[in-house]
Protein backbone atom coordinates (compact mmCIF):
# COMPACT_ATOMS: atom_id res chain seq x y z
CA UNK A 1 0.00 0.00 0.00
CA UNK A 2 3.21 2.07 0.74
CA UNK A 3 4.53 1.93 -2.69
CA UNK A 4 1.22 2.52 -3.90
CA UNK A 5 0.50 5.66 -2.53
CA UNK A 6 4.44 7.37 -2.81
CA UNK A 7 5.32 6.03 -6.45
CA UNK A 8 2.50 5.85 -8.52
CA UNK A 9 3.19 7.65 -11.43
CA UNK A 10 0.88 8.37 -14.51
CA UNK A 11 -0.23 4.69 -15.55
CA UNK A 12 2.33 3.18 -14.04
CA UNK A 13 1.84 1.49 -10.52
CA UNK A 14 3.88 2.55 -7.46
CA UNK A 15 5.03 -1.27 -6.81
CA UNK A 16 6.25 -1.32 -10.20
CA UNK A 17 8.42 1.65 -10.19
CA UNK A 18 11.87 0.85 -9.41
CA UNK A 19 11.42 2.96 -5.96
CA UNK A 20 8.56 1.41 -4.95
CA UNK A 21 10.45 -2.41 -6.10
CA UNK A 22 12.82 -0.88 -3.68
CA UNK A 23 10.80 0.11 -0.72
CA UNK A 24 8.96 -3.68 -0.90
CA UNK A 25 12.06 -5.54 -0.61
CA UNK A 26 14.26 -3.44 1.92
CA UNK A 27 11.01 -0.92 3.90
CA UNK A 28 10.97 2.62 4.30
CA UNK A 29 14.46 4.13 3.79
CA UNK A 30 16.47 5.22 6.94
CA UNK A 31 17.51 8.38 5.45
CA UNK A 32 16.31 9.91 2.07
CA UNK A 33 18.13 13.17 0.23
CA UNK A 34 16.53 14.77 -2.40
CA UNK A 35 17.78 16.52 -5.06
CA UNK A 36 14.83 18.10 -6.46
CA UNK A 37 16.39 20.63 -8.70
CA UNK A 38 20.19 21.65 -8.78
CA UNK A 39 21.26 23.89 -12.15
CA UNK A 40 23.69 21.55 -13.32
CA UNK A 41 22.45 18.10 -12.12
CA UNK A 42 18.70 16.03 -12.65
CA UNK A 43 16.73 15.63 -10.13
CA UNK A 44 17.70 12.54 -8.13
CA UNK A 45 17.44 11.08 -4.71
CA UNK A 46 19.83 9.48 -2.77
CA UNK A 47 18.13 6.72 0.14
CA UNK A 48 20.16 4.96 2.48
CA UNK A 49 19.30 1.94 5.24
CA UNK A 50 21.37 1.03 8.33
CA UNK A 51 20.46 -2.53 8.19
CA UNK A 52 22.55 -5.05 6.65
CA UNK A 53 25.47 -2.87 7.21
CA UNK A 54 25.02 0.36 5.04
CA UNK A 55 22.66 -0.20 2.13
CA UNK A 56 22.88 3.24 -0.63
CA UNK A 57 20.65 3.44 -3.68
CA UNK A 58 20.54 6.28 -6.03
CA UNK A 59 17.42 7.42 -8.15
CA UNK A 60 17.49 9.59 -10.96
CA UNK A 61 14.79 11.57 -13.10
CA UNK A 62 16.30 10.79 -16.42
CA UNK A 63 13.49 12.33 -18.52
CA UNK A 64 12.06 14.83 -16.20
CA UNK A 65 8.82 13.41 -15.97
CA UNK A 66 9.10 12.49 -12.57
CA UNK A 67 9.97 9.06 -12.85
CA UNK A 68 12.67 8.24 -10.92
CA UNK A 69 14.59 5.04 -12.31
CA UNK A 70 17.51 3.06 -10.03
CA UNK A 71 21.28 3.89 -11.59
CA UNK A 72 23.19 3.05 -8.80
CA UNK A 73 22.79 0.39 -5.85
CA UNK A 74 26.06 -0.74 -2.85
CA UNK A 75 23.61 -4.04 -2.90
CA UNK A 76 25.18 -6.72 -4.78
CA UNK A 77 21.69 -8.21 -5.51
CA UNK A 78 20.57 -4.78 -7.39
CA UNK A 79 21.82 -3.42 -10.99
CA UNK A 80 23.94 -0.14 -10.95
CA UNK A 81 24.80 1.77 -14.20
CA UNK A 82 28.54 2.37 -14.76
CA UNK A 83 27.56 5.88 -15.70
CA UNK A 84 25.43 6.74 -12.99
CA UNK A 85 27.04 9.84 -12.01
CA UNK A 86 27.67 11.36 -15.79
CA UNK A 87 24.22 10.53 -15.77
CA UNK A 88 22.93 12.69 -12.87
CA UNK A 89 25.37 15.36 -14.05
CA UNK A 90 24.45 15.69 -17.64
CA UNK A 91 21.99 17.84 -18.70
Amino acid sequence: AYAEEKFTSGFTTGWKTDRGRIAMKFGIPNEVDRHPAETNARPYEVWIYYSEGRKQFIFADLEGLGRYELIFSSDERELTRPDWQILINAQ
